[in-house]
């Protein structure tokens, strides 16, 4: 049996959540550290929802992370589509859990989006996050909705554009804030299970 959803769009759409306080600071705030979007963040949210008004018009299905910035910036976005859209959070597209390293400067840390991508001491195995991500993005992209907005975080854009670049796929590695990109959806059903390549 297929696993296409029957009538489905080809692309998931994806933003990241708006600007935060840890972003002007340079800090990484993982899925272990709630931070609020300064005002910036929450301009960027309306102005995101203003410049793409027809866009959201046609969505049928919000899904967020857990976590407070991206349920604000959905706060912010959701009065933009159309009456009644179900807008649904989901745990494991919360941001990677960096442990000792939430919460510090930048440069304080090894870096973190390079290859491999490295272990946070008393956070989450890199394979372990991607994994999660993976199977949530699978999880979506078999959902009968058509058009499917996606509000979650830089981390885990990175896992997904880890993925395609495995598979020989060009796709922006790094996404600012409440930037808008696409995820195709029959790619990453083209297989039972999604494809994990960490070692």
């Amino acid at each position: 049996r297929s696993l296409w959803p029957r009538g489905a769009f080809l692309v998931l759409h994806f933003i990241r959540h708006g600007e935060t306080d840890y972003n002007v600071q340079r800090r990484f705030a993982g899925g272990d550290v709630e931070v609020s979007l300064t005002e910036r963040g929450r301009e960027q949210a309306r102005r995101f929802a203003s410049d793409n008004r027809d866009f959201l018009q046609t969505c049928d299905l919000l899904i967020v992370s857990p976590q407070d910035r991206a349920q604000e910036t959905a706060s912010l976005i959701l009065p933009h589509c159309p009456a009644g859209i179900r807008c649904e959070t989901v745990e494991s597209l919360r941001e990677w859990i960096l442990g000792d390293w939430s919460g510090k400067d930048y440069d304080r840390t090894p870096p973190l989006f390079v290859e491999p991508p490295p272990d946070p001491p008393n956070g989450e195995m890199f394979s372990t996050f991607e994994n999660r991500v993976l199977s949530a993005l699978f999880d979506i992209a078999r959902r009968p909705e058509e058009n499917v907005l996606v509000i979650a975080h830089g981390a885990v854009w990175f896992a997904y554009a880890r993925r395609c670049a495995h598979r020989g796929q060009d796709t922006k590695i790094f996404l600012g804030n409440c930037e808008l990109e696409k995820i195709d959806r029959k790619d990453l059903l083209s297989s039972s299970a999604p494809e994990i390549h960490s070692p």
